[in-house]
């Protein structure tokens, strides 16, 4: 009855969770797709690349209206460099109304089918839990409606840890090291503290990021130095005082995660 109990509350929390991200992340989708469409295009750069504790970077955007009115536009690119070149399209009526999504349509069709996929797994679990409460007793059903989907979304959630940490892997090849120093901290989060590291790339120029402090950083105090890891074409959004070890271990547990959550979860509804 626990474990009924505790995949109820789970399944509660994930669908109201999902709802929120699917109104407050498709409406801004929704916004960027109608600017795709119909917005005025500007030819902009980028001016600027600030560090954020717990989120990518953000990057801003310069560019300049048809009537010749200077506007910057923030966007959470995950690639991007100071003066980099970025097509923009903005609303004529309100310039700081812009997006650069050339493709908001596929993304949002992207995100919209992941948000059905994980209301519909916790609809499912709901149901398979109000089934077992009000006296059902077969594990067929039970396994298929609770266990199947609670499984099915473990797997997928491992499955996309271990791809961004081999994506992170891809990008060794071209990572260079050199030696930063702890200049800040982020104090939102004080039993965690996010750390921010200071460095100046093989070019010459000053570039800061956020490192989370626990994920394989060894605690540091303000001011002490610390190995970089960055890609010189993106340095701001490739930087880490993680080695690649790290990586590795994450990508390697989280992929067996994954194939092992899905196994179960197949095992569970496999005709016997």
């Amino acid at each position: 009855m626990v474990l009924y109990a505790a995949a109820l509350i789970v399944a509660v929390l994930l669908l109201a969770a999902d709802v929120m991200f699917s109104v407050r992340v498709l409406s801004k989708m929704a916004g960027d797709l109608a600017l795709a469409r119909h917005g005025t295009e500007a030819a902009g750069h980028v001016v600027a690349i600030e560090p954020r504790p717990r989120t990518p970077p953000r990057v801003r955007i310069a560019f300049q209206t048809a009537d010749g009115r200077r506007v910057e536009h923030t966007a959470g690119m995950l690639r991007a460099k100071i003066g980099q070149s970025q097509q923009v399209r903005y609303d004529p009526d309100d310039p700081a109304r812009a997006t650069t999504q050339t493709r908001a349509r596929r993304r949002m069709a992207v995100v919209a089918a992941g948000a059905l996929f994980v209301a519909a797994a916790a609809v499912a679990v709901i149901s398979g839990c109000v089934y077992y409460f009000s006296g059902g007793r077969d594990s067929a059903i039970l396994n298929l409606l609770v266990f199947f989907p609670l499984l099915l979304l473990l797997g997928g959630a491992l499955a996309l840890a271990a791809e961004g940490e081999y994506r992170k892997l891809s990008r060794w090849r071209r990572m260079v090291t050199t030696e930063g120093k702890v200049v800040g901290f982020d104090d939102e989060n004080p039993d965690r503290p996010s750390l921010l590291i200071s460095f100046t790339t093989a070019g010459g120029r000053p570039a800061k990021f956020f490192a989370r402090a626990g994920m394989g950083i060894a605690p540091a105090g303000v001011g002490d130095a610390v190995t970089v890891y960055y890609d010189p074409e993106y340095p701001e959004q490739t930087a880490t005082v993680q080695a690649k070890g790290f990586s590795l271990a994450v990508a390697v547990a989280a992929t067996a995660g994954a194939v092992g959550a899905l196994v179960l979860a197949v095992g569970g509804v496999w005709p016997r």
